[in-house]
C-alpha cells in the first residue's frame, strides 16, 4: 500500500480523491502517476484524451469500463492501457472503494486534475481544453 499523508488527497468531485504520486515535473515530463480512490457510484464521463496514453492498474475493488464499443469490469490486480483518442469512461459500481494507480504518458494530466480539484467557480470547461480533455458523453 502506497502510504500517503492526508493532506496530500485532492477531490476532483465528491467520491473520488487523487493523490499525485509522481509528477510530470518529476519525469521531466515522460509520464505522470496518479493514485485515485473512487466510492460507490463515483466515476467519469465518456471523454477523450487528446494528448496522452491512459494506464489503469487496479489496485483494490472493480472499475467498470466503456471503452470504445466495448464494456468491461477490470478487478483488482489487472491492468489495461488506454489509447489517446479513444472514447473511454470508468466507474465504481461496487460496494467497496475502488483504489487504483492512473498512469498517463506522456505527462501534463496530472496539471490538469490538481487544477480541477480547486475551489468551486473555475472554470473547468476551459481546464479540460487547454489540457486536450474531450466530455463526448455522460457519466456512466
Amino acid at each position: 500500500m502506497i502510504e500517503t499523508a492526508e493532506a496530500d488527497w485532492l477531490e476532483v468531485e465528491p467520491g473520488v480523491r487523487f493523490k499525485v504520486v509522481v509528477s510530470s515535473e518529476q519525469s521531466s515530463g515522460i509520464y505522470a502517476c496518479l493514485e485515485s480512490i473512487a466510492q460507490k457510484g463515483a466515476g467519469s464521463t465518456l471523454h477523450i484524451h487528446h494528448n496522452e496514453d491512459e494506464h489503469f492498474l487496479i489496485l483494490e475493488g472493480t472499475a467498470h469500463l466503456v471503452v470504445g464499443d466495448r464494456t468491461l469490469d477490470l478487478p483488482a490486480g489487472q491492468s489495461i492501457t488506454l489509447p489517446r483518442g479513444v472514447p473511454h469512461a470508468w466507474s465504481n459500481r461496487s460496494d467497496a472503494p475502488l483504489r487504483s494507480l492512473v498512469i498517463f504518458n506522456p505527462g501534463g494530466f496530472d496539471r490538469l486534475c490538481v487544477e480541477m480539484a480547486t475551489p468551486k467557480g473555475v472554470d473547468r470547461s476551459d481546464i479540460r481544453r487547454r489540457f486536450g480533455l474531450e466530455v463526448v458523453g455522460p457519466k456512466l
